[in-house]
């Protein structure tokens, strides 16, 4: 495996991103990508749509990581509000090392090469897949897959998690909100006696997904899944924005998996048979999909995968953006895609606080409607890249002919900071597994309700003053 130095863009003020209450505070954003320093070289670095914390990869097989870890998901053996330096996870060891990781909202899961999983961070839900619910967990623990069956690849929603065993099943445990778990049920019951308050049965048990076998690959958005036979794709959870990919006619929580709905993979004009795997990789993001077919460099889309576009696709459909690109890494974070391809890194999508990479607003733009490169990059290849809540992190490969784009790039510095300095409300930092934000769509940040606010109030300002100058005109 090459292996390469690790660069982030984005806001790097973990304890504070995005927390309404802590929002007006000093942070720390970079506009563009940044060395992060104190960082191993790694092989690839792993964040989540819904995550504001990251793991770097080594190919000895340990897990650095860095971000918020107010319940523990950093995996450190501690809680503290966030980890700038990043640090070991304990977890793994030489004859058993780290292989693969996957970040939620607050939790992460670990594969081994053993084809044991691990897990730490919340567990209100049981999405760290012990048999039982906790509040939190800073030390990895083990998953207890039924049978105890390997597994070779792990995904991680907001509040859910995914395993998918050697022998092509896949698994699910933690939240069911919006039937996420493709088990046929969310677990929705009243919690109160004398009005109607709906909360979710945890499922802390590894549950079997069925309908689906064979299965090559998987991956979790912040709240629906999605499944790769050899030759099809399958989803199930959350329906808004045709992230499911089902159709125009089935805008809805799908509660167990249901194929995408696509007439024939086509690749380059050519429609591919079924003598082989279709698929190389497969993501999903907050409210988008897509799947790269492992032919001529084709990528089907599905869902809100432009910020600016009228309407969602609702079934998978080519996405020219990327047609004839080699794409080597893609990811979908909140909003934002970022693709590792040739030598270029290209992004596009809703980049307010520096996500994308562009470079310093007003200069270079914070978002992009259409698919764009990421130019202090250009020239370089990213050997892996993940796109998080409101940040990116990517592997560049140095070699001597990118030494001189590479010197060119800023060096991030953090430091660690004691929980003292940022008040300890352990709160803020994580999201308490009970306490559901209904009203919003699909439990979004409050920096969302924030700006739906900041909306209806300048429309309420608008209307006031319209009033009033009519109120003058009569006098």
């Amino acid at each position: 495996m090459e292996e390469g130095s690790v660069y982030v863009c984005g806001n790097v003020t973990w304890e504070t991103s995005l927390i309404k209450n802590k929002r007006g505070k000093a942070e720390t954003v970079l506009w563009t990508p940044h060395r992060l320093e104190g960082a191993p070289k790694g092989w690839k670095v792993v964040t989540g749509s819904s995550s504001f914390h990251c793991f770097v990869l080594t190919t000895n097989g340990e897990a650095y990581g860095f971000g918020r870890n107010g319940a523990g998901q950093i995996g450190v053996g501690k809680y503290n509000a966030a980890v700038h330096v990043p640090q070991k996870a304990k977890v793994g060891s030489a004859d058993d090392p780290v292989i693969d990781a996957a970040c939620g909202k607050a939790h992460s899961l670990f594969l081994l090469k053993s084809g044991a999983v691990f897990g730490c961070g919340v567990n209100g839900y049981g999405q760290l897949g012990t048999g039982s619910t906790s509040e939190r967990c800073h030390t990895p623990v083990k998953c207890k897959i039924p049978g105890d069956k390997k597994c070779r690849a792990v995904a991680a929603g907001l509040d859910f998690s995914l395993v998918l065993t050697e022998d092509g099943e896949v698994y699910s445990f933690g939240c069911g909100e919006y039937g996420k778990l493709g088990i046929g049920t969310d677990g929705a019951h009243n919690t109160s006696g004398s009005s109607i308050k709906m909360g979710f049965h945890p499922f802390p048990t590894p549950r079997k997904i069925l309908g689906l076998e064979d299965v090559r690959l998987i991956a979790a958005g912040n709240h629906h899944g999605l499944a790769a036979t050899r030759t099809r794709v399958f989803a199930w959870g959350y329906g808004a924005y045709g992230r499911l990919g089902l159709g125009s006619t089935k805008n809805k929580d799908v509660f167990r998996p249901e194929m995408c709905e696509c007439s024939g993979w086509v690749a380059m004009g050519k429609r591919l048979t079924e003598d082989k795997c279709l698929f190389k990789k497969l993501a999903a993001g907050k409210e988008s999909s897509l799947a790269v077919l492992s032919e001529r460099m084709t990528t089907y889309a599905w869902g809100k995968v432009k910020a600016a576009q009228p309407e969602a696709d609702m079934y998978p459909k080519i996405l020219q953006d990327l047609q004839g690109w080699d794409i080597r890494s893609i990811s979908l974070g909140a909003g934002f895609i970022m693709v590792a391809a040739d030598t270029s890194v290209i992004a596009w999508g809703a980049g307010t606080e520096g996500s994308l990479g562009f470079g310093d607003p007003p200069k270079f733009p914070k978002s992009s409607a259409q698919a764009r490169k990421v130019e202090p990059l250009e020239g370089l290849t990213a050997l892996s890249i993940s796109a998080g809540a409101n940040h990116t992190v990517m592997v560049l490969k140095e070699t001597e002919d990118s030494k001189s784009i590479l010197d060119a790039l800023n060096t991030h510095t953090p430091v660690n900071i004691s929980d003292a300095d940022v008040g300890n409300d352990e709160d803020d930092f994580f999201e308490t597994d009970g306490r559901k934000r209904k009203g919003l769509e699909e439990g979004a940040d409050e920096e969302e309700d924030a700006a739906s606010r900041s909306v209806v109030d300048d429309l309420a300002i608008c209307a006031c003053v319209v009033f009033l100058n009519f109120w003058n005109s009569l006098f």
